[in-house]
């Protein structure tokens, strides 16, 4: 005996651009992110090493961001390297596991994550791996990132021991 079923499956993929997304005057993150529920979603961010010298005070506003947003629960946040060799060192990916972990991030939480795109593959890898279903939310801070791993929505690195 043989059934075949068609499984329609509709998936939305939102692409937001917004200049200074943790700055006073943006709105974006409240309005994408706000459970109609009213759920109160924990976060926690990541943030690339190398953009404290360029943005010194980035994990400063994002804080303040997240302390302005109601249905958010900022969980803390983890800065570690970045770059290519953060693919092929299971160390940024096993810190960002064990941080996930300890945060307490599931399902109903998200992991925001902020720089270049082998920074945001590795850190979507450790979020996919450490809880089914945590909603990552990249922010690219480079032009490729922007098309690789921002847009092309994937995770990954190279090896783990």
């Amino acid at each position: 005996m043989r059934y075949d079923f068609d499984i329609p499956l509709t998936f939305q993929h939102r692409v937001v651009f917004e200049r200074d997304v943790f700055g006073d005057e943006s709105e974006v993150l409240a309005e994408l992110l706000t459970e109609p529920s009213g759920r109160i979603s924990r976060v926690f961010v990541f943030v690339e090493e190398g953009l404290k010298e360029a943005f010194p005070d980035l994990s400063k506003k994002v804080a303040a961001k997240l302390a302005r947003i109601a249905s958010l629960e900022d969980r803390g946040g983890m800065q570690l390297p970045g770059g290519e060799p953060c693919k092929v060192d299971d160390r940024v990916y096993q810190k960002a596991c064990d941080a996930i972990a300890a945060a307490g991030i599931d399902r109903h939480s998200y992991v925001f994550v902020i720089g270049g795109g082998a920074f945001l593959d590795a850190i979507g890898f450790a979020a996919a791996t450490v809880h089914r279903g945590v909603r990552l939310v990249r922010f690219p801070t480079t032009t490729l990132s922007q098309d690789d791993s921002g847009v092309g929505v994937k995770s990954g690195i190279n090896k783990v021991r």
